[in-house]
């Protein structure tokens, strides 16, 4: 399957056509391996996918960003280094779930604020400590069972 860049919005275009040079000077090598699809093409994605012909995720038709011209599927030595490079451009990263799929917010798609930037890959949120856990924590260089910090959990538990 070629690549096809033909329908892909203008952004891809120029992130496409400058990636290969941008990488290269940072010792990176990448191969865009996806731009734009037909309905047909994402069909066919899609059933490899879900039949195990394909390691790479693939939407059901009609759920892709690829069929609206708004994604990439780039291939990469150094998966970090290039969500750091498209990140800086506005490019979302779809996670370690589907490690080559790049695309445009639908805001910034539809005229909303190119220049903002966007996070790549939130850090899951960290479980609030309770209390008892704070103190543990806190005390956990008296040693052994005796001590304040016996005597502060005795007392919360």
């Amino acid at each position: 399957m070629a690549l096809n860049l033909t329908r892909v919005h203008p952004k891809l275009k120029t992130i496409a056509r400058n990636l290969p040079k941008v990488a290269a000077s940072q010792g990176l090598e990448v191969r865009i391996t996806s731009g734009f699809r037909t309905r047909a093409v994402q069909a066919k994605l899609y059933r490899d996918y879900i039949t195990g012909v394909s390691a790479y995720p693939a939407n059901p038709p009609g759920q892709s960003a690829h069929e609206k011209g708004l994604a990439l599927d780039i291939l990469t030595t150094d998966v970090n280094k290039l969500v750091s490079i498209l990140s800086s451009v506005g490019l979302v990263w779809a996670g370690m779930g589907d490690p080559i799929h790049f695309e445009i917010p639908s805001k910034t798609a539809l005229g909303g604020s190119v220049g903002q930037k966007v996070p790549v890959a939130k850090a899951p949120a960290k479980a609030k400590k309770s209390v008892a856990a704070k103190v543990i924590s806190a005390a956990s260089w008296v040693p052994g069972p005796v001590g304040w910090a016996a005597t502060v959990l005795d007392f919360l538990l």
